[in-house]
């Protein structure tokens, strides 16, 4: 009888760490995702986005619907610190990207590629989009991956971002 009692406890521990590890390396797949070099740029792109969105979703269940001020806010928390090459395009070198740093959060926020607009956005739907000079003229220039404010990623023309940030007096035109 007792025999039995510590084959189900061990069943019951190997079940855990089997789900667990599974659980594990899904959760790696997911977050390595957006690095794969050799996918459509604007598929990487996407990917990026639909992280970080999904990281703002996490930001906000954990703080009462507040958006962060910025999104180096994320780090490490809601986006790992090995993980934080998907603000950036083209590629940061992996060790540069992943070094947690005053230097790492301000590049987030002012040379990423993403500009933020958080709750500024709302009227226009628009919560963060690519930056605009990331590609060479005429190279996809004329759309970039934008995400609205319930967090779907979307690739729309530059013109309709410009005219969508025209309307919004705290942002100005396109950095």
């Amino acid at each position: 009888m007792n025999h039995q009692k510590h084959t189900a406890v061990f069943d019951r521990i190997a079940v855990f760490i089997i789900v667990f590890a599974v659980v594990l390396l899904f959760s790696y797949y997911l977050l390595r995702i957006g690095n794969h070099s050799n996918s459509n740029p604007v598929v990487q792109k996407s990917r990026k986005a639909l992280l970080i969105g999904n990281a703002l979703l996490h930001y906000q269940e954990d703080h009462a619907g507040q958006w962060p001020i910025r999104l180096s806010d994320l780090v490490p928390r809601y986006i790992p610190s090995t993980n934080a090459s998907c603000f950036f395009w083209p590629q940061k070198s992996e060790a540069a990207a992943n070094s947690i740093s005053e230097n790492l959060f301000s590049e987030i926020d002012n040379k990423g590629m993403f500009v933020y607009l958080g709750e500024r956005g709302f009227q226009e739907n628009l919560v963060l989009y690519e930056r605009m000079n990331l590609w060479p003229q005429g190279e996809n220039a004329a759309s970039v991956v934008t995400l609205t404010t319930n967090c779907i990623v979307m690739r729309v023309s530059a013109k309709d971002v410009e005219t969508r940030l025209s309307h919004l007096p705290s942002v100005g035109t396109t950095p």
